[in-house]
């Protein structure tokens, strides 16, 4: 990643700095920051988005049925209400990166790096992704942030379904929740961490069933299942240890959704692998399952710095900060086309196309069906479904929204 835990960039280093789902540039927004709260990164959900602010504090809003907005917790009970606007998580006043649960047909909850190396998580614990030392597994609604049972200090974490994982300060990977850890045994199920047998690794990517590290050097390695390529290796199948991703030795950075990976290499290029089924890989085609990386068709003189994806669409962080998207467009989270009546006249786009509106952009995060950005001065804007209220704008709807519109930090 070269941002955040979902996918990200680097200006001056040129190190990596995503997390899986987001992409972003390594830039200074705090010297820029136009507005009186400025955001440094986002983390989109399904359902619901956080954004860390310039100033270490962390905001929230959208579905809330289980805390993973951070609110709604009051003596005798809890407000499971939808949270239409940005509200602030409390306790969070040092927060580095957030990532939030991005895929359909789960719970969500929402973890946060803090700066002493500290992870926090709140929201739904079903499936232990909060990582309480001890406790998980029940459906109880958990808004107030509580650190995860971690051994070392831990940096860059990334939620899936249902686990998350984060790299320690040694470059190992280390992992909890209900998954595949790339430890060698079957899928965990638990909130204590394990670590994967990686070593030197910058930057984690989790999918549906599988995951991926970026090691320093350049290559990615990916463990889990491999049903539809999504290990980016044809030498076989499900992997229970991390096996390299055939042919990517330059790689910056690595994103995961569902059954797809990608990675954004050194000379700008993309490449994808995995389930092709929604146009995901960014071939001008869909349908088709690639199990080793191949080029996404990025517009002539086009360089990437980062990318981040998701199972139905995908976004790529260009060098002069704009966002080229492609994939699924049913709720405008592409970020082109027209709406009349609501309805998108473009459900589907396999091109990478240009997000109008939008310049100046250091980091992109996105889920299903809905896409975000950070700007240098500090703007967040979010694009896409509203059924939740996840752009941001104090209200829901079923519409598509393919325009960015800024979120109103309070």
């Amino acid at each position: 990643m070269f941002t955040t835990p979902d996918g990200t960039v680097a200006t001056d280093s040129g190190a990596p700095s995503d997390s899986g789902g987001d992409a972003g540039l390594d830039a200074d927004v705090g010297d820029a920051c136009a507005y009186a709260k400025c955001a440094l990164r986002m983390g989109a959900g399904e359902l619901h988005v956080c954004a860390v602010l310039t100033d270490g504090t962390t905001y929230c809003w959208g579905q809330n049925n289980l805390g993973q907005v951070g609110t709604g917790g009051f003596d005798g009970g809890f407000d499971a209400s939808t949270v239409l606007s940005p509200v602030r998580v409390s306790g969070l006043n040092d927060a580095r990166n957030a990532s939030a649960t991005k895929f359909y047909g789960t719970n969500g909850f929402t973890c946060v790096d803090r700066k002493a190396g500290a992870i926090d998580c709140f929201g739904d614990d079903s499936a232990y992704g909060l990582g309480r030392p001890d406790a998980g597994g029940d459906t109880n609604p958990h808004p107030d942030p509580q650190p995860v049972g971690l051994a070392t200090p831990a940096h860059a974490v990334v939620v899936s379904h249902y686990q998350a994982c984060a790299i320690d300060e040694d470059g190992g990977v280390v992992c909890w929740g209900i998954g595949y850890r790339g430890d060698g045994a079957g899928k965990a199920v638990g909130s204590t961490p394990s670590y994967a047998a990686i070593e030197h690794a910058t930057q984690a990517s989790l999918g549906e069933n599988h995951g991926c590290a970026h090691i320093d050097g350049g290559t990615i390695v990916c463990w889990g299942e491999n049903t539809n390529g999504q290990l980016g290796t044809d030498a076989g199948g499900n992997a229970l240890t991390p096996v390299p991703v055939d042919g990517v030795t330059t790689a910056r950075s690595v994103t995961s959704g569902g059954d797809v990976s990608c990675a954004t290499l050194a000379n700008g290029h993309v490449q994808c692998w995995g389930n092709n089924a929604y146009g995901t890989l960014g071939r001008h085609d869909a349908g088709a399952v690639d199990m080793t990386a191949t080029d996404v068709e990025l517009p002539a003189g086009v360089s990437a710095v980062g990318v981040a994806t998701t199972s139905s669409h995908a976004c790529a962080l260009s060098s002069v900060g704009t966002v080229y998207c492609w994939g699924t467009n049913g709720s405008g989270e592409v970020g082109v086309g027209s709406v009349d009546g609501g309805v998108i006249d473009t459900p589907r786009v396999t091109a990478p196309t240009l997000v109008n509106g939008l310049t100046n952009v250091v980091h992109v995060a996105v889920a299903e069906a809905v896409s975000c950005a950070v700007t240098a001065n500090g703007g967040a804007y979010c694009w896409g479904n509203n059924s939740a209220g996840q752009l941001g704008q104090g209200t829901s709807d079923s519409n598509a929204h393919p325009a960015p519109v800024r979120v109103q930090l309070p």
